[in-house]
């Protein structure tokens, strides 16, 4: 009696964790610290194809371990636990506990549940990314799998329902990225001032203080744009490559122009002197009666003996100190302004 009580005992210890366990989620090369890991590592152990204490990391030990049982079970040696491994250990689990599920339930009444396992955020994610690499494998080898008509209709069944409900996973995995992104760090951007318009370009440099290593959230940093200055060609700052006026256009200085009458003692004549400021210092002119100049000082003078001089100007042949003589009309053209003044000789 004392012994059965105490077989009883032990099988109340060593129950509560095969009574409902079961493998429900794809395992690989390179978990570490995953609880799934170490329910099928004691697995392996019980079935004498794992010698080592369960740690619930995956390397070489484990993936030698799982190839073995695949093996045995007539599946093709990957060392991925997918579907088809987890459904063979499943079956070998469920035959192995109906008889302690069966004592545990006379002995206590219920069965023990299966220990809950917590699972993070992360572990979630590179499950699912590890998946999505390996699907269309997966797929290929539920193909080649020599199984009766029946298991791989099952099989297929199964798989489309797990495609299924891994597409939709993913896509609400892919959903929340950002959001999950933006709960562990929020990026802070501060852009600089927008670098001078080149090639219709401009750009400008935006970082991130807080370091996220995200580009979620930032600012454009560059943008088509057009060249701004003055575009009025008769301006004194026009810009030949500005495509929009800014309203930044200075004038030239007004034009002006004087001509005066300066008496030449030793040829005993007048020498007519004209000049101009202003405009942009290029000018053309000329008399009335003559022809058309160009010169870039501002200074015009007719001396003595010009050829023109005797068509232009009419001089007495004397000279008093109160007349007042009265020259040629001279003009002067700057840009597209034109002045013209009457040249007069005051008497001194």
């Amino acid at each position: 009696m004392k012994k059965i009580i105490l077989l009883s005992i032990l099988s109340l210890l060593v129950v509560p964790f095969f009574a409902n366990a079961s493998l429900n989620t794809n395992l690989y090369y390179g978990l570490q610290q995953n609880s799934d890991v170490k329910q099928l590592q004691e697995f392996l152990i019980d079935k004498s194809f794992l010698n080592h204490e369960p740690t619930g990391n995956f390397f070489s030990l484990t993936l030698n371990a799982v190839k073995a049982y695949q093996k045995k079970q007539g599946i093709i040696q990957t060392g991925y636990v997918g579907i088809l491994t987890r459904t063979a250990i499943n079956s070998d689990l469920e035959t192995q506990l109906q008889p302690s599920n069966s004592e545990s339930t006379t002995e206590t009444g219920t069965i023990p549940p299966a220990p809950v396992q917590q699972k993070t955020t992360n572990d979630v994610v590179k499950s699912l990314q590890y998946q999505i690499n390996l699907l269309i494998q997966q797929l290929a080898l539920l193909q080649s799998q020599q199984t009766t008509t029946q298991q791989l209709q099952q099989t297929v069944q199964q798989q489309s329902q797990t495609i299924q409900q891994q597409t939709e996973t993913i896509t609400q995995i892919q959903q929340n990225t950002q959001q999950i992104v933006q709960n562990t760090c929020s990026p802070n951007w501060n852009c600089g001032s927008w670098n001078t318009c080149s090639n219709s370009l401009q750009t400008r440099v935006c970082s991130d203080s807080n370091s996220c290593n995200t580009s979620f959230g930032k600012p454009t940093d560059s943008q088509s744009c057009k060249v701004s200055g003055c575009t009025d060609k008769t301006m004194k700052n026009y810009n030949s490559l500005a495509q929009i006026d800014d309203g930044s256009c200075l004038a030239w200085p007004a034009l002006v122009v004087t001509c005066t009458g300066g008496y030449n003692s030793s040829r005993s004549e007048i020498d007519w002197i004209g000049s101009a400021t202003g405009g942009n210092g290029s000018y053309k002119y000329g008399w009335d009666c003559s022809h058309t100049y160009n010169a870039n000082d501002g200074t015009f003078t007719i001396h003595n003996g010009d050829n023109f001089r005797k068509q232009c100007f009419t001089e007495p042949s004397t000279y008093s100190t109160d007349t007042n003589i009265q020259g040629a009309t001279l003009f002067v053209n700057s840009l597209n302004e034109t002045k013209r003044v009457n040249c007069i000789f005051t008497s001194q």
